[in-house]
């Protein structure tokens, strides 16, 4: 899915927020800005060919849209802002993450063989502006890995936006409730100045 597809599902499914917090008149304006302002914040941001690098940061730049118009063409403040583009995004990230596609990433994370093909995918993803993945001392945990480099959070810290980036963090912990066997603990994010994103599943009981 392209940004700008991602961007219309984000508007799609966040309007009745948007109309909540926004009224009618500027929810419409927020669309209308949101989609002007897409196109340069794509031409800024990291040119990613590999699948796993593509797939993790497809929403960083429609969220930003959504966010930069509500800050700067509707006037919101930072908190307002950040609350009302969070809200739009979770509500359209969870209509997209069906009960069948909630069923599949629960499984993969059950079978071992499968949870271990896919770590090893991610651990071996190289790309010069993308994600950089790392091996992590587990300890009690059952499964896990560092993030020592987020594309999310370089992008956003360029475009003076570096707040936008535990909105997108948050989608990690949505996902993770839907996992039936292992709940997902971190002690600290890139995007909130940790050195590293410390993904942990323990198993549940």
């Amino acid at each position: 899915m392209t940004a700008n597809e991602q961007l219309e599902r984000i508007l799609e499914r966040g309007r009745s927020a948007a109309r909540r917090e926004l009224g009618p008149e500027d929810a419409e304006r927020l669309d209308a800005r949101a989609r002007a302002r897409i196109a340069p914040l794509q031409d800024a941001a990291p040119r990613l060919r590999d699948r796993v690098n593509r797939g993790l940061f497809a929403l960083a730049v429609p969220l930003l849209a959504v966010y930069r118009a509500l800050r700067l063409d509707l006037g919101l403040e930072e908190a307002p802002a950040l609350r009302l583009a969070g809200e739009m995004l979770e509500v359209s990230f969870m209509a997209a993450f069906t009960p069948l596609k909630r069923a599949v990433f629960s499984l993969g994370m059950d079978l071992v063989p499968l949870r271990n093909l896919v770590i090893r995918r991610t651990l071996a993803v190289r790309e010069p502006e993308g994600f950089q993945f790392e091996r992590a001392s587990l300890g009690a945990a059952a499964f896990g890995f560092d993030v020592k480099r987020c594309a999310i959070t370089e992008y956003a810290r360029t475009q003076g936006a570096p707040e936008i980036v535990p909105l997108i963090c948050r989608l990690d912990d949505l996902m993770a409730q839907h996992v039936k066997h292992y709940r997902l603990e971190r002690t600290g994010t890139l995007g909130a100045g940790a050195e590293r994103c410390d993904f942990r599943y323990y198993r549940k009981g």
